[in-house]
This record gives C-alpha cells, sequence and structure tokens, in this order.
C-alpha cells in the first residue's frame, strides 16, 4: 500500500533500538525514516514528563498525511536530499533496506557535531562490504566505536512480513573535540552555498533565493560564534573565585529562554529556532508572499508562526507552501471576495445595528450592494498633532486586498499600477492634502477624519463583483443568475 520498501518496525524490535540509548541528555530527536510513525511512539514512551521535540521525515506523500494526522511534527521528505542546522541528541531511525547504507552514511554526516544514533539495516549491507561505499561507511563505524548486533527473524512476525536478518547499529559520536583556534571568517563559498557571490550583496534577483541565503548567512555566523564560545569557554576569566560568574557570557534571545536556562534546549538550537522565526515571519509579511495570500490565509500562516521554528528555511519548504496555496487558491480568493462584499455593503452601512452614528456607517454603503462609491474607516488614519501626519499604512492592507479581489474578477486584464505602490509614492512625498488618487480599479480619497473614500471607476468589474456576492448569498432571482437584466442589480 505505501510501497515496496516499507516496512513497520515491530514493537519488540522498537523496544530494542530505545533500550541502546542513553536518555540523560536527549531532547531533540529526529527520525528520518518514520513510516507510521511506530518509533516515534516508542522515543516518546521514553521521554514522557520531559520537555522534548521529535522531528519526523518521510519520503511517501500518503505517510506524511498520516503523521500529521497523528500531530507528528513532519520537516522534511527526501532524506537523502535533506538537511538541517539542528544540533539533534538523538537520530533513529529503520531505512530501506535498499539504501540503508546511504541512509546510515547520511545521518553520520548529519551527527558531525555529536550525539546518538540507533540504525536497523539489512544485515547484509555490513557484511559484504566489497563497493568502495560500504567499505568507507565500515571504517566510519569502526572510528566511532559503533556496535552492531545481528536480530535473526525480527521481522518474520511484523505487520508486513520477511526473513531478512537485520543489523542493529548503535554509534555514539562524541562531541566535537575541542579547538583553542579563534574564529575564523566566513568565506564567500560557506555564504553562499557554493555559488560565489558578494558578502555584502546576498540577495539576488530571485527573492526567496536570496532570502534563503541571508538565512544560511545568519545561521552559520550564529551557530559559529556559540562553537566558538562553548569551546572556549573554559579560558574566560571569572568574576570571583566561585568559577561560577564569568566576566563574559554568552546567551540567545528567545522566547524560549527557560528552556535554554533549565537546560532542556542547546544555545545552538535555541537560536537555530528563533532564527527561523524571524525568516518565516519576514516571508509571509512580503509582498512577495502576500501576492500569493489573501488576508485571512497570511493571518493563519502568522498565527501559526510558532509552529514553524521547527521548519528549516529552505526553497523546498517555501515552495511546499506555495504549492500548498495553490491548491486552495480558488476558494480562499472566493471567500476573500465574498468578505470583501460584506465589508463594503453591510459592515459599514446605514443599515447595520451597531453603526448608529454617522461616522459608522454610510448611506453610499447599501447594505445590499457595492455601489460607484463606498466609505470605509480607519482608526488612526490622520493625527492631527505636531502638525499632523498620516498613518496610511492602516488603510493600505485592506486596499491591496480589494483589488487583489478586483484583479481575480477581471481574470488580471487591466493594466495599471498596484494601488499599493501608488499610495506609497503618493504618501513618500509628504504632499497629500486630500486630492483623489488613481489605481488599477478605483481612485481613493484619504480624509481627515479618519476615512477612505472609494470611487469604482471600472464598471464591469464592479457589476462582476455585485453578481458574485448576490449569487453567493442567494439574492439574485431564480431566473437570473448571471445578472443579466435590471432587477438583479
Amino acid at each position: 500500500m505505501f510501497g515496496i520498501q516499507f516496512y513497520p518496525t515491530p514493537k519488540p524490535v522498537v523496544e530494542m533500538m530505545m533500550d541502546k540509548v542513553e536518555w540523560s541528555g536527549v531532547r531533540f530527536v529526529l527520525e528520518p525514516s518514520a513510516g507510521k510513525g511506530d518509533i516515534v511512539d516508542g522515543v516518546a514512551k521514553r521521554l514522557k514528563g520531559k520537555v522534548h521535540q521529535i522531528e519526523c521525515v518521510e519520503i511517501d506523500p500518503d505517510l506524511r498525511e498520516v503523521l500529521r494526522g497523528r500531530g507528528c511534527c513532519v520537516v522534511g521528505d527526501d532524506f537523502l536530499r535533506w538537511s538541517s542546522y539542528t544540533r539533534y541528541d538523538l537520530v533513529v531511525m529503520n531505512p530501506p533496506f535498499k539504501d540503508g547504507d546511504k541512509h546510515l552514511a547520511h545521518a553520520l554526516d548529519l551527527m558531525r557535531h555529536g550525539g546518538q544514533i540507533v540504525c536497523l539495516l539489512n544485515a547484509a549491507t555490513l557484511q559484504r562490504t566489497e563497493s568502495a561505499f560500504r567499505a568507507d561507511l565500515y571504517r566510519r563505524l569502526k572510528e566511532y566505536g559503533a556496535t552492531i548486533e545481528t536480530l535473526h527473524g525480527a521481522f518474520s512476525g511484523a505487520e508486513r512480513r520477511t526473513d531478512v536478518d537485520v543489523s542493529l547499529v548503535y554509534v555514539n559520536i562524541p562531541r566535537e573535540s575541542e579547538d583553542d583556534s579563534l574564529l575564523e571568517d566566513l568565506t564567500e563559498a560557506e555564504v553562499m552555498d557554493g555559488t560565489g557571490g558578494d558578502v555584502n550583496d546576498l540577495v539576488d534577483a530571485d527573492f526567496f533565493r536570496g532570502l534563503v541565503q541571508r538565512y544560511n548567512y545568519e545561521a552559520r555566523a550564529g551557530l559559529e560564534i556559540i562553537d566558538h564560545y562553548e569551546r572556549l569557554k573554559k579560558y574566560i576569566p571569572c568574576q570571583d573565585g566561585t568559577g561560577e560568574t564569568q566576566i563574559i557570557n554568552l546567551s540567545v534571545a528567545t522566547k524560549e529562554f527557560k528552556y535554554v536556562a533549565d537546560g532542556v534546549m542547546s544555545k545552538e538550537n535555541a537560536y537555530l529556532r528563533e532564527l527561523r522565526h524571524k525568516y518565516w515571519e519576514a516571508l509571509f509579511a512580503s509582498r512577495e508572499m502576500q501576492g500569493m495570500m489573501t488576508r485571512d490565509v497570511r493571518e493563519k500562516y502568522m498565527a501559526k508562526l510558532e509552529q514553524f521554528r521547527s521548519y528549516d528555511f529552505t526553497l523546498a519548504n517555501i515552495f511546499q507552501i506555495k504549492i500548498d496555496l495553490s491548491k486552495a487558491l480558488v476558494q480562499n480568493v472566493e471567500d476573500a471576495i465574498l468578505a470583501m462584499f460584506d465589508k463594503l455593503t453591510y459592515q459599514h452601512s446605514m443599515s447595520k445595528n451597531t453603526n448608529v452614528h454617522y461616522y459608522d456607517g454610510w448611506k453610499t454603503n447599501d447594505c445590499c450592494k457595492v455601489k460607484a462609491k463606498v466609505i470605509v474607516p480607519f482608526y488612526g488614519l490622520y493625527d492631527n498633532r505636531w502638525g499632523g501626519s498620516w498613518s496610511e499604512y492602516k488603510a493600505r492592507d485592506y486596499l491591496m486586498e480589494l483589488e487583489k479581489v478586483l484583479t481575480y474578477l477581471d481574470n488580471g486584464r487591466t493594466d495599471g499600477m498596484t494601488c499599493d505602490k501608488v499610495i506609497m509614492e503618493t504618501f513618500h512625498a509628504f504632499r497629500y492634502s486630500g486630492e483623489k488618487i488613481r489605481c488599477k480599479y478605483f481612485d481613493l480619497e484619504f480624509k481627515k477624519k479618519g476615512t477612505v473614500h472609494i470611487f469604482f471607476t471600472n464598471d464591469e468589474v464592479l457589476k462582476k463583483f455585485n453578481i458574485f456576492g448576490g449569487r453567493k448569498k442567494n439574492w439574485l432571482p431564480l431566473h437570473c443568475q448571471e445578472g443579466c437584466c435590471a432587477d438583479c442589480l
């Protein structure tokens, strides 16, 4: 059902894997071939009652959905092409028998800073080391002092049976040896992922690629500083004779500081999680991403920012979000059109019960139809103090959403400068005095009393807007669902 290489790990074997681990310092765990979560369950059971993070990688899309449905944190798909800056304490894995050697070698690379690995392999993988790759893998395991135990018939009574013997490999890679050398400058090759370029000009023509390059630079630079501090800490003098209060101290500014102080989370992982949060937030707030999102969708992603601390800021993860947005685009846009229709009609009309003051409701805003002129309030749009100043940004997001809705209804046929750019250019000149501002689908007048007057200039698109809203609310006559007669509008 899930592929010919999918062999769920039997519970007795999971327990044997768990028994290999020294659990006292384990908090961050990776399961790189998670399947449907059998090993994850074993890890969670051993860490019950302790603050911990278990992250999964799984190549099968159906199994990824199974894992997400169980509340697992899925951070990647193809482990052999996946990498992370996270410093895991433990990698526990039952990789596909066919490529088990490649998976174990990649895990060794990932854990080069130190930590434990528990891995199930086809026993023949380490018994037949004729190939140079397997010979090198076996050499690395010996250097680390790995233990290799052969299990006979471990899968003979499993959910998916096989008589293949397996090897249970345990490796405890020591933490990096101390290095007394001072921090060396990062090379351009490190900064730019081998693509070359100027360190001072990290953003290239591709916005998303440039943002990822910035993230990679900050991740590597920060980790390098932390690593060197930890190595040199013993040489830093203390304020008193207790040996506890050092003159120089390094801390990470993070909301998760308590976990760092309690020793649950390393400075390295705390730094990475805070850095990811910063870049995911910047991405969702960027104009490039806003063009793909309605306001409601963007707010949903922003509300889930804490979850994104676990996800590396990579092009693959960004593109997956773009794919997810594309799949839901039609429904998201239609929801946005209807929400905007409600705001421009009933919400700011005189017919709404709560609009008892003229400031809150206008006759220009019909309760069932968007007219050629509407008025929308924005609190704090203009400040009379100190000679007066505009806060046009309070209205910009709303107007960008309106333009996005009309562009969808127009199928993008109308050319012109975006209202975002028009508003920015107008107000950055510091000369606005209430005149009309011309945008693609409407003119705007900003009023000092805290309102924006919107004059729709494209009658055809406005008609489509009203027909869409009327149809969704079942207001159009049964004989006319296309707004083709005078009774409809």
